[in-house]
């Protein structure tokens, strides 16, 4: 088994990861990820298949930030399913990052309706 994990790259914030961000994070690995620079698909990780088989993929959800009410960060989801894929396919993931705290002594938007940053996936595995 042929295991794929994508990560957020390193990038923090509501913006996904830069190109750069991820070209570093995937240096060792034996798959290309393109990152895409602009547009409303700004920082969504692009991933070819390589073999047409089935895919088990899993996706680990970040936790969020500490709100205002609540002094611990909420816990991620976790969700899995198998794919039929085809070799050349595109697959596009929105791989994110924990979300940002609502108090946070660096913050000055509070109160501007941006107080939590995006809550997507931590992690995103697909298996072959």
């Amino acid at each position: 088994m042929t295991g794929f994990p994508f990560k957020p790259c390193a990038s923090t914030g509501r913006e996904g990861p830069t190109r750069y961000q991820c070209n570093s994070a995937y240096i060792e690995r034996t798959y290309k990820v393109n990152v895409i620079d602009s547009g409303h698909l700004k920082g969504v990780q692009e991933w070819t298949v390589p073999d047409t088989t089935t895919y088990s993929i899993t996706a680990l959800g970040a936790s969020g930030g500490i709100g205002v009410l609540n002094t611990e960060p909420s816990k991620g989801a976790y969700a899995h399913a198998k794919f039929n894929l085809t070799a050349g396919e595109k697959i596009y993931m929105l791989v994110g990052q924990r979300g940002e705290d609502a108090c946070s002594p660096l913050r000055s938007d509070i109160g501007q309706g941006n107080i939590t940053g995006k809550l997507s996936g931590d992690e995103l595995l697909a298996w072959n």
